[in-house]
């Protein structure tokens, strides 16, 4: 008996430990708790606004209704997200998190490693576009589809692969310009982190009558100007149909069948940029010798 009370002292004092935390962070009211990540957002440039948010058990944050924006607008809408310590690896040194949240009738789910190698997961299935307002704010007509992504990241880079499912527009306008109607059965996609900005490597779109390709980078800060491409080869079938659509694009031919319109402003206020001007940043300079 007296063998086993030095392993019952020590599991005491290991249980002790785990559970301090956990009653330290419980016992934080969740006005306090929102005040902090408000504020830190903010620090970014980011708004957050929130029906509830408070904690989770065992380690972490919980919120619901929470709407993400950059003062001007609002870009995301979340019906509701956790993010959890995980306990086991801190066994080991390490700190991680797992990520799950609902929007709508999408799912997010993920993992990420704070400490001591950055990285990890992010998978996002089932979202309609519809319910993203970054969207139905741009395009100001309707736009349906549903996505889905898979992203790895380490450190501050990673890539994600991008699907969108019966993409569909319909009246839809961007930066007061007229984009034809379509219907794209399946799209898919390549994007990639690089610090705070995301290049899209590959997002071709073919759709009845028309084919579409979005290239550029997109800026993660909300008031970072934008550098994107859309070029659209519609058939000569599609200009018929749709002829008042591209008399207006007329200024954006580039050839014989071939529109291209570059995308600048910000993710609030996109802009079309006039023809002759570019998107993409310029190449850096060679080294003086």
């Amino acid at each position: 008996m007296t063998g086993t009370r030095p392993l019952i002292l020590a599991g005491m004092l290991l249980a002790a430990c785990l559970l301090l935390p956990v009653l330290t962070v419980l016992m934080i009211p969740d006005r306090v708790i929102e005040r902090f990540v408000v504020r830190s957002l903010a620090s970014r440039g980011v708004t957050l606004q929130a029906e509830r948010l408070g904690t989770a058990v065992p380690l972490g944050l919980k919120g619901s209704g929470l709407a993400i924006g950059d003062g001007n607008a609002t870009y995301l809408t979340i019906d509701r997200a956790s993010v959890r310590l995980r306990l086991l690896p801190l066994l080991t040194g390490t700190v991680a998190a797992s990520l799950e949240g609902r929007i709508g009738a999408g799912t997010i789910g993920g993992s990420v490693t704070l400490y001591p190698s950055p990285g990890g997961n992010l998978q996002v299935s089932g979202l309609q576009l519809a319910e993203l307002p970054v969207l139905t704010r741009t395009i100001e007509g309707s736009i349906t589809g549903t996505l889905q992504l898979d992203a790895e990241f380490k450190g501050a880079s990673g890539e994600a692969k991008l699907r969108i499912s019966s993409l569909g527009l319909s009246k839809a306008k961007l930066a007061a310009m007229p984009l034809p109607d379509l219907t794209v059965p399946d799209t898919r996609g390549l994007l990639k982190l690089s610090g705070s900005t995301v290049s899209i490597a590959s997002l071709a779109m073919q759709g009845e009558g028309i084919y579409l390709r979005l290239t550029g980078s997109l800026p993660l800060a909300p008031s970072a100007p934008l550098a994107l491409n859309l070029e659209l080869l519609p058939t000569a079938e599609l200009l018929e149909r749709q002829k008042s659509v591209f008399l207006l694009m007329f200024p954006y031919l580039t050839s014989p069948g071939r529109y291209t319109l570059p995308i600048g402003g910000t993710l609030a206020s996109p802009q079309l940029t006039p023809r002759g001007a570019t998107t993409t940043p310029p190449p850096p300079a060679p080294p003086a010798p």
